[in-house]
């Protein structure tokens, strides 16, 4: 019966070792990928393909997305309002759900919100119709454009004094009034144009060249008759084309 327990107690102190050496041997490899992990530094998620080798951390997905820690920061942008040291900080991303939410970035002294808005470009070179080297005559009207810029939504204009907007201010192309009552000259570089969207207004550009005003004679007016046939008690509305004249003069036979 000794004898028995004693085989007995050898097997499970053989069978304690076997266990022992299987913790061993697993907590050594366990160590060795972390060891191998740490040294590589660097860890891809979602899939078993080596990380970008730019990337410390590389997610790896086509039907999810990463949502970032929700915070709610204070109105007061340089308030860090986390645990940590701020200064220490810098780089760190978070998405803010107080007012003004989006995502921010931590600069190490302020928060940042992330605009992923971008404003229009300048727009191309002017177009004068007549063209700018033509002379035109005192209170004449000037149509300027300038080639639509990809997203704008409007256009700030900017005129000298001696020119004014008619019509539609804020279009890509607009008519300008001559306010010239004499002969002179206009600088074209005070005509000025920005593109406009939802982000604000982008890099602006200047005409170049000069605006001749002559004391040019204007063409003979076309008129148009409201009415066909004339009684005595009748009225009659003439309406004469815009010719670019001070003054229509009336002559009655």
């Amino acid at each position: 019966y000794f004898l028995v327990i004693t085989k007995k107690y050898a097997c499970e102190k053989l069978k304690f070792k076997k266990m022992k050496m299987k913790k061993m041997i697993f907590l050594m490899l366990t160590l060795f990928f972390l060891g191998a992990a740490s040294m590589n530094a660097q860890l891809t998620i979602g899939s078993t393909g080596e990380p970008h080798p730019a990337a410390v951390l590389d997610l790896k997905s086509t039907t999810q997305g990463m949502i970032l820690p929700n915070v709610t920061l204070s109105n007061n942008v340089t308030d860090f309002n986390l645990s940590g040291d701020k200064a220490t900080a810098k780089g760190l991303v978070v998405y803010n759900t107080g007012d003004t939410p989006g995502i921010y970035i931590w600069d190490g002294a302020s928060w940042n919100r992330l605009n992923s808005c971008t404003l229009p470009s300048a727009p191309s070179s002017f177009i004068f119709n007549p063209l700018i080297t033509n002379p035109v005559a005192p209170h004449a009207l000037i149509t300027i454009s300038v080639s639509a810029v990809f997203g704008a939504t409007s256009y700030d204009w900017t005129l000298p004094d001696s020119l004014s907007i008619e019509g539609i201010a804020d279009g890509s192309s607009i008519r300008v009034r001559v306010l010239k009552t004499i002969a002179g000259t206009i600088d074209a570089s005070g005509i000025s144009v920005a593109a406009v969207n939802a982000c604000g207004t982008g890099p602006s550009i200047n005409a170049t060249g000069t605006i001749t005003v002559e004391a040019i004679a204007p063409v003979q007016p076309t008129f148009s008759i409201s009415r066909t046939s004339i009684n005595s008690n009748g009225t009659v509305t003439l309406t004469c084309q815009d010719v670019g004249a001070d003054r229509i003069v009336r002559r009655h036979r």
